[in-house]
Parts: C-alpha cells; sequence; structure tokens
C-alpha cells in the first residue's frame, strides 16, 4: 500500500473543473477493469477506486467511474465498452446518453503514452473540445459536441 499524493497541479485542474457550470457528469479515463476479461489501457486495473477516493473530494461533479459491494452488469459492461476501441461517435454517444458531459484523461495513468495519445488524438480528431489542461490531466468537454 502506498498513500496518494495529489499534486498541485491536479488540485488546479479540479478547481477548474468545478468551475465548469456546463460539466454535471464526468468520466475519468483510463477506465479501470478488474471485473472482466477486456484488457484496459489503464496501468492499473484498480484505477477507479483512485479516481472515487481522491479526486472526486476535489470537485463536486457526478463521475461515471467506480463501483461499491455491489458491481451492477451495467458498470461491467460500460467499463468494456470505454476500453476497447475508444473513442469512436457511437461511443461518444453513448456517454451523451449516459449524461456524462466532460472527459478527463490521465496521462500517467495509461499503460503507455501510444495509448494515451490515440485517445487524445482520436477524442481531438472527433471534433471534441479541450477546455483544461495540465501535463498529466486534459478536460474535453461534450457539452458542444
Amino acid at each position: 500500500w502506498q498513500f496518494i499524493e495529489i499534486s498541485l497541479q491536479s488540485r488546479e485542474f479540479y478547481t477548474q473543473l468545478n468551475s465548469q457550470e456546463k460539466i454535471k457528469v464526468i468520466v475519468d479515463l483510463p477506465i479501470g477493469n478488474i471485473f472482466s476479461d477486456v484488457a484496459t489501457g489503464a496501468k492499473d486495473k484498480y484505477i477507479d477506486s483512485t479516481y472515487m477516493l481522491w479526486a472526486a473530494t476535489l470537485h463536486d461533479k457526478k463521475i461515471l467511474n467506480g463501483n461499491s459491494g455491489y458491481i451492477p452488469d451495467e458498470y461491467i459492461n460500460r467499463s468494456k465498452l470505454l476500453n476497447f476501441n475508444f473513442p469512436t461517435i457511437s461511443k461518444l454517444n453513448s456517454l451523451k446518453e449516459w449524461g456524462v458531459d466532460g472527459i478527463v484523461l490521465h496521462k500517467d495513468n495509461y499503460k503507455n503514452s501510444k495509448e494515451y495519445e490515440r485517445v487524445k488524438l482520436g477524442l481531438e480528431d472527433l471534433g471534441v473540445e479541450i477546455i483544461g489542461q495540465t501535463d498529466n490531466l486534459i478536460l474535453f468537454d461534450l457539452t458542444e459536441w
């Protein structure tokens, strides 16, 4: 076990996220996936717990990630969807149907920089606007997409 250290950049990023009134629900990516055999882009399959336990303390947005003592099939299916061939127009439409307004990419939580760049460039190529950024975190806005 190790303590989670929250960098000043991360605190500032989430303070900025909190001030984005049009963003109500976010998904933190890469999403972890400990409940299926589908590969994840995350270097840590338990990363969703990190998002829930510390990032959510820095903002008041709802988050798609995370679970508790009960893991509904819907959570597993959504994790699979976001771990395989993301992003696509269809998958962004699914996020919007689920009420997600913002996508937060965590560069340091991807298995490698190639996978991170693939997702980042895919979102940009699909016309999803960046509205916040640090060296490690990017906020994409789905409200205008």
